[in-house]
């Protein structure tokens, strides 16, 4: 008998249970947050974190592309985070272009669009 809400109970749900995709697309948005935001604000103009920043946006794009394409998860959160990749790759190289810097309220304005 296995008590509910028990590890073993947890573990047979799988990668693709409703609620462990959830977590993990969260996980996803977070993360890329989180790199994005210190990508345009603390670490600006390092190349280091914008390569983080994009590597971490496309993978989790590809992870969500992955899911979509075994029909786990529809086609939503893949174009999501596309946009999300596109804006960690284009903001940092439009900043460089325009010469001026974005202030920290335009940066996190567009992260909560």
């Amino acid at each position: 008998m296995v008590a509910a809400g028990s590890l073993e109970q947890t573990l047979t749900l799988g990668l693709t249970h409703p609620v462990i995709l959830a977590t993990l697309a969260l996980w996803g948005y977070f993360g890329g947050t989180l790199l994005y935001v210190k990508t345009m604000i603390r670490e600006r103009g390092s190349a280091r974190y914008q390569a983080w920043s994009l590597g971490f946006h496309l993978l989790v794009l590809a992870a969500a592309s992955w899911t979509a394409t075994q029909g786990t998860l529809g086609w939503n959160l893949p174009v999501f985070f596309g946009l999300a990749a596109f804006r960690a790759a284009l903001m940092p190289q439009l900043e460089r272009l325009r010469g001026k810097r974005t202030t920290p309220g335009k940066s996190g304005c567009s992260n909560s669009r």
